[in-house]
């Protein structure tokens, strides 16, 4: 039986939710890429501190298992109940943040979903719709309402809205190799839908390279922030600044191109779902046509030896990001355990950091060995030696 509260019992309850909304909006402010779900985790527990309030799941037990968390810190696809690691936050990642505290023994709960940078269009709708369903529960929460009545109030909502609940995750169960549908390549092909899924199929990997080169970006703006504004001397100096601001520019850029980039997406998959439902039938018999193999020609040759570079080039950039992520964390850690905690740095973070540099080095050494056999495979072909240069 659920006990009913009496006037001040509920105000307790509303004080405590009111410090777990101003905790969440706090922690919301500070998902960006770049950052660590454990980074978020902490400095959640720092603003609970602040607050004189403690973390509602900390420590939290379920028979053997012990929640190890301040908050839940979910991303993308995970539903709910994530843990704060070393994982770092991508452009485009949905963070999902879950805040619980206790106050006075009243426990104050409540959830949202940060976009990080943009998104793309079907999970910007996903957002909006829920969100919406959200609302109109809690306008249908009244007394003498069953539960079952609120869920299916949330359903209506989202089917009202174009949102099928599971239709998500049967299209990416789809997409990843599931059960073909009738509108399934196999089913429906043409020179010009091969065409369209090529051109798909490019700029995915485009978009997925600049959220990449984005992240990266926004993460040595981090360090440079930190360099600038704590030295005197480069806040005194106009270099420092017009340093910062031209890698804000890039970032910038890179966020307009990742924007750019998904319209593209977007209007290549709805071409592609129009030629299936619509197919040419004068083209179906080209359908059928001998692939020729690619001609190994000096076109051929500069395309696999620039997205090798490509690949050297970002491996020790990130190198470079990791080795003054992990200078800068060596200078706050303090091997005094109660001052580490304080500074949000421990010996474990740092053993960490030093774990990712020795597999970044050691997947440069490997695609400096990729990139010798690819010349040594060009020299045998008898190729042009200046093809190999950028």
């Amino acid at each position: 039986m659920i006990p009913i509260k009496n006037a001040r019992e509920i105000e307790k309850m509303r004080q405590a939710c009111r410090t777990a909304s101003d905790v969440l909006d706090r922690v919301r402010d500070l998902v960006r890429p770049g950052i660590t779900t454990k980074e978020v985790d902490e400095a959640a527990a720092d603003f609970m501190g602040e607050a004189r309030v403690k973390s509602a799941f900390l420590g939290y037990r379920l028979g053997h298992r012990v929640f190890p968390g301040n908050i839940c810190i979910s991303l993308n696809d995970e539903v709910v109940h994530g843990i704060g690691s070393q994982r770092r936050i991508q452009y485009g990642d949905i963070v999902k943040l879950d805040i619980g505290i206790i106050q006075d023994g009243w426990v104050g709960d409540n959830a949202t979903t940060v976009p990080a940078g943009i998104i793309d269009e079907r999970t910007d709708q996903l957002l909006r719709v829920t969100e919406n369903a959200l609302a109109h529960a809690i306008s249908v929460a009244r007394e003498g309402r069953r539960v079952g009545d609120i869920c299916a109030e949330i359903e209506d909502e989202a089917r009202r809205n174009g949102v099928v609940p599971g239709a998500i995750r049967a299209a990416e169960s789809t997409e990843d190799g599931g059960v073909a549908t009738s509108n399934d390549d196999t089913s429906v092909s043409s020179p010009e839908i091969a065409e369209v899924k090529e051109s798909l199929r490019q700029e995915r990997e485009h978009l997925e390279r600049t959220k990449n080169e984005a992240n990266l970006l926004q993460r040595k703006l981090d360090l440079d922030k930190r360099t600038v504004y704590s030295n005197p001397e480069y806040t005194l100096r106009q270099s420092g600044k017009a340093k910062l601001k031209a890698t804000q520019n890039q970032v910038a850029e890179k966020q307009d191109e990742i924007q750019q980039t998904q319209q593209r997406i977007a209007d290549l998959e709805e071409h592609l779902q129009d030629l299936k439902l619509n197919p040419n039938k004068d083209d179906a018999a080209e359908a059928f046509s001998v692939i020729k193999p690619e001609e190994k020609n000096e076109a051929y040759w500069r395309k696999r030896f620039a997205e090798i570079h490509y690949r050297l080039r970002m491996a020790q950039s990130e190198l470079d990001v990791l080795q003054r992520e992990l200078n800068v964390s060596l200078l706050i850690y303090d091997p005094n355990p109660q001052k580490a905690l304080r500074e949000n740095v421990t010996r474990n973070e740092i053993n960490a950091h030093r774990k990712a540099i020795s597999d970044k080095k050691k997947e440069l050494a490997e695609l400096r060995g990729q990139l010798s056999d690819l010349e040594d495979e060009l020299r045998h072909a008898g190729g042009d030696p200046g093809w190999s240069r950028e």
